[in-house]
């Protein structure tokens, strides 16, 4: 059983490098409660033409939320502060970072209500 492990890994593992994520943008949001975080949500993370960039992109998107109602396990609540600790979140939502996963670079992204198509300009360049 362990050799067909090791051979899977193996026979997958160019797979795995082509398909591995360039970029992971993470997004700190009050879902429940934050007007500007239910406008990103709604006019950028949810349009196609989004979806399609971050896709064909390979950008990774994480949602770090921090809710007034819904309730969130311990756990999570302690992950999502360890996340705003690394990035040096200062609390203004929503909070944009796009993380490079070659180089580890981290480019704050400021969200000013623009289209899908010049969102993902932005976060071309």
């Amino acid at each position: 059983m362990k050799l067909i492990a090791i051979l899977l890994s193996l026979s997958l593992a160019p797979w795995l490098s082509i398909h591995q994520p360039s970029h992971k943008l993470v997004i700190f949001t009050g879902s429940d409660w934050c007007p500007n975080c239910k406008q990103l949500d709604k006019s950028i993370l949810n349009d196609s033409v989004f979806i399609k960039y971050a896709s064909d992109k390979q950008i990774q998107i994480e949602i770090v939320d921090f809710p007034q109602r819904a309730i969130q396990s311990d756990s999570l609540k302690q992950a999502n502060a360890k996340s705003a600790e690394f990035f040096n979140f200062n609390g203004q939502f929503p909070g944009i970072y796009l993380l490079s996963l070659k180089d580890s670079s981290i480019i704050k992204i400021d969200y000013n209500h623009e289209s899908p198509e010049a969102f993902c300009k932005v976060l071309a360049n």
